[in-house]
């Protein structure tokens, strides 16, 4: 690995895709000098080149395919939430464009169907001299740094916009705060900012402390942020769901939020020093965050992943944790309902197979789910939380790839013998 300079800004979106190979991206055009600027969702990248041209590329098995968005004036900066874009351009009079997901009036326009298929003028900003965008996970930020004016629109649970006046689950566009010198978001529900006035605040979703402020209620309206160090020291602020790191000018780097990712035993609910690198003379060059995966670069060249990947604990720990929660079934049912475990089971020979929660789904919904395959009904009780198990098992029929009703004979008589 030689001459890194920056992990930029490309998020990992999940934990499937990180274990997949870096895919080296060969099939620009020519005319494409550099890339400046990558943001990404759930399913599509938008590359920035250097000439300000965007191009779009749909994820499909992990392999990417380009194609230039046409009919647009040369383009500055690029931002995605989970699944919208934003793209302002470099012109005397900056205009800002947005597509993607307009579910939550993410985009700042109304449209007559939930999704915006190619770059759309905001057109209540085209006045306004935006100078920087920025997403949340389903809402937007535009800010005017002549005026110092942040607007914004879409989600506003939980405090995501930080105007808890605001009526309802979505926004129209509108202007939010004021003295505000600049902002951070990401592929989050909380935001951070920094206000003329030289401190930093945070506002949104804090449920596992990530927007820094010592406790995990969510913060409606912009909180400032007390850290141990100058504001003036800080280099870089990225945000990611449950997540936020600060990079330091001195190459330190604090984080606060989930412990999947900070590192350390339990949620922060205030920034602390990276545990990694505090007793010893890294240099952190770099960092960048994502759903589940938080990537360092250090000014050595070497990069290294904490996330929900990451085999951190011991053999034994983890042997220890899987009898905790192991769970058996015939696999003869597993086959007869599921086409994935038929795949698993053709060179099995037990009778009983360890079912494991390969979806990543709840155990609740896993026990949920061998009730189902062996009697066709979901024991639910008055303490079941319904919405949240209705949701996971929607999701686990797709993923286990669940057949429909056999009748119990004809299982028995199709499959004993698998």
């Amino acid at each position: 690995m030689s001459n890194i300079k920056s992990l930029g800004d490309i998020n990992f979106i999940n934990s499937e895709q990180s274990y997949e190979t870096l895919e080296t991206i060969k099939t620009f055009p020519e005319e494409v000098t550099k890339i400046v600027d990558v943001a990404d969702n759930d399913n599509t990248i938008v590359f920035l080149s250097s000439e300000g041209k965007l191009y779009q590329s749909t994820k499909k098995n992990y392999h990417i395919k380009l194609k230039a968005i046409e009919n647009l004036p040369p383009m500055k900066s690029i931002a995605s939430g989970y699944y919208h874009f934003l793209a302002i351009s470099n012109e005397e009079k900056p205009k800002v464009y947005g597509w993607g997901d307009n579910e939550y009036k993410q985009l700042g326009f109304e449209f007559n169907n939930d999704r915006v298929q190619k770059p759309t003028l905001i057109e209540p900003l085209k006045d306004q001299n935006i100078e920087q965008i920025c997403c949340g996970g389903h809402c937007s930020f535009f800010l005017n740094k002549t005026t110092n004016v942040l607007f914004g629109c879409g989600y506003t649970k939980n405090g995501m916009l930080g105007k808890p006046e605001i009526t309802g689950d979505t926004a129209d566009l509108q202007k939010l705060h004021e003295n505000v010198a600049t902002v951070f978001g990401g592929h989050s529900d909380h935001t951070l900012m920094m206000k003329t006035d030289g401190k930093l605040y945070g506002f949104g979703f804090n449920h596992s402390g990530e927007v820094g402020l010592g406790h995990k209620d969510h913060a409606l309206t912009p909180t400032q942020i007390k850290l141990e160090f100058p504001v003036e020291d800080i280099s870089k602020i990225r945000l990611a769901y449950r997540l936020t790191s600060i990079l330091t000018n001195d190459g330190k780097l604090y984080v606060t939020g989930t412990t999947q990712m900070t590192g350390f035993g339990s949620d922060l609910t205030k920034f602390q020093q990276y545990p990694q690198f505090k007793n010893n003379n890294t240099i952190i060059q770099d960092v960048n965050c994502g759903y589940d995966l938080f990537a360092i670069l250090t000014q050595d060249n070497e990069i290294w992943v904490q996330g929900k990947f990451n085999d951190s604990n011991s053999k034994e720990d983890d042997e220890e944790e899987d009898e905790e929660e192991e769970l058996y079934i015939h696999k003869f049912i597993l086959a007869a309902r599921s086409g994935l475990f038929l795949n698993m089971f053709q060179n099995i020979e037990e009778n009983l197979h360890k079912v494991k929660d390969y979806s990543g789904k709840s155990l609740e919904t896993i026990e949920l789910l061998i009730s189902f395959l062996y009697t066709d009904e979901l024991p639910i009780t008055a303490d079941t939380d319904q919405e949240f198990i209705k949701e996971e098992f929607e999701d686990i029929v797709e993923y286990y790839q669940l057949n429909p009703t056999i009748p119990m004979m004809d299982i028995f008589e199709k499959y004993s013998k698998i």
